[in-house]
């Protein structure tokens, strides 16, 4: 980042020679509050929290979650969690949250597409039925409380087929703070919110109109949840006022206010991205648009299964969201799935992840050979259409292979060799023929799979 080793005007020398003797503390301090102004501000900045109540702790593993073996290319994609108090046996809030295992209160899955300075969020509502590993049907909010970020996720990375490269987290309290070292963030409250629960030590008075919160009457705002849609309409107001936050966060006055709130916003989230990430994503923080950034929420509806209440998705839906918000592909991408490889089902196994994430498989079958390396083949006129169709199929392979070889054929030319339609016979291809086809995808013997094998 520009300037970062400069020495303000008006610094002592004995200030000036501290820097100097730690410059490479300094500079990974500058990046990351760079990075975790963009991953709060955009992601679900102050969309995080909402409803604290959790009165037992559900267990579990959690700790550090390491990179992925597979390391993103253009495109990173991070999940952004915001944690529900953990209550210990006396009824009192854990405050070491890093070490407690809060449910997830809020889920918020972000793709950077670092290329094109674009941004999507899609938010996933907290009651969603999901299959979490190991563990069978539950709330999504249950996946970090039975196994912290790494099991959160894996198990968003079940449900959308989106490759999940990082996490990001907070609480309640780290929420309100981040308001407060803001400045406060102007915001119009769509109606009157009162509503008390003094069991959870909850009191929420705010009058409609635009007003300047602060952290308190913030956590006010997006822990109300009385609205006529539930969630969903507290989703609503979160990402709305996700944007206020982040517009604010990126005005040019906490900009020059940055070299004296690093050590209050570090000590606000928690995260594994790294610093190599971090240094990317905080370029993209100065140069976005956020009229551009593309905002969603899974799709589905409410219903009552066991007598309990859950947000059932809508698997069609979800898929077209991922493809229209994460990736910003308005139409279906006709996709040919060749298997280059020896092992058998993967080109099925591979087209249900694409599916899931909103690509059109029109064809699955076996490509001639074996392959060393994953071929991506472009067969269409548009280059600029082209170009973003073939990154958003790169992308959406990144949890199995590292950046694929992107190669460009003929309109009418054939695919990357005789597809036999079923991979040694095991699989009959639900398809229109190779000819449909847009991008033709060839795996090789990079591809290395998240879990079980097919």
């Amino acid at each position: 980042m520009p300037g970062v080793a400069m020495i303000e005007p008006g610094r002592t020398a004995t200030r000036a020679a501290r820097s100097r003797s730690r410059p490479r503390r300094r500079w990974w301090k500058w990046v990351a509050l760079g990075v975790l102004l963009a991953l709060v501000g955009w992601a679900g900045w102050l969309g995080y929290v909402t409803y604290a109540g959790l009165r037992q702790g559900l267990g579990g593993g959690g700790g550090e979650v390491a990179p992925p073996l597979v390391e993103p290319g253009s495109r990173v994609n991070v999940l952004v969690l915001g944690l529900d108090y953990q209550l210990d046996s006396s009824g009192k809030p854990i405050t070491d949250w890093r070490r407690s295992h809060g449910r997830a209160d809020t889920v918020m899955l972000v793709s950077f597409d670092l290329e094109r300075r674009e941004v999507g969020v899609l938010s996933l509502p907290r009651d969603s039925r999901v299959d979490i590993p190991g563990r069978g049907p539950d709330k999504l909010n249950a996946a970090h409380a039975y196994g912290g970020p790494g099991l959160a996720m894996r198990t968003v990375q079940e449900l959308t087929g989106v490759p999940v490269h990082y996490f990001v987290r907070t609480s309640f309290d780290g929420v309100a703070r981040m308001v407060d070292l803001l400045g406060g963030v102007e915001f119009d409250v769509p109606r009157n919110m009162d509503y008390e629960d003094p069991t959870q030590n909850l009191y929420i008075h705010l009058k409609a109109g635009r007003q300047v919160l602060d952290g308190e009457s913030a956590l006010q705002l997006l822990r109300f949840r009385q609205y006529p849609d539930g969630d969903i309409d507290r989703i609503r107001v979160q990402q709305a006022f996700l944007m206020a936050a982040a517009r604010k966060a990126l005005s040019v006055v906490t900009l020059a206010r940055l070299p004296f709130l690093v050590d209050d916003v570090l000590a606000c989230v928690d995260t594994n991205v790294p610093a190599g990430r971090v240094l990317a994503l905080a370029r993209l923080g100065l140069a976005l648009d956020l009229d551009r950034m593309r905002v969603g929420t899974a799709p589905g509806v409410p219903r009552d299964i066991g007598g309990v209440s859950y947000w059932v998705l809508d698997e069609g839906a979800l898929a077209r969201s991922i493809r229209q918000v994460l990736y910003g592909l308005e139409q279906p991408v006709p996709v040919e799935v060749l298997n280059g490889t020896s092992r058998p089902g993967l080109g099925t196994h591979t087209a249900a992840i694409l599916r899931k994430q909103g690509f059109s498989v029109v064809h699955i079958g076996n490509a001639g050979g074996e392959h060393a390396r994953t071929v991506i083949q472009v067969r269409e006129a548009d280059d600029a259409r082209a170009e973003r169709e073939a990154d958003a199929l790169a992308a959406a392979l990144s949890g199995m292979v590292g950046r694929p070889v992107v190669q460009k054929v003929p309109v009418h030319g054939n695919s990357g060799g005789p597809a036999n339609g079923g991979e040694g016979g095991q699989e009959t291809p639900p398809s229109d023929g190779p000819g449909k086809a847009r991008l033709t995808v060839i795996l090789g013997d990079d591809v290395t799979l998240q879990g079980s094998e097919p």
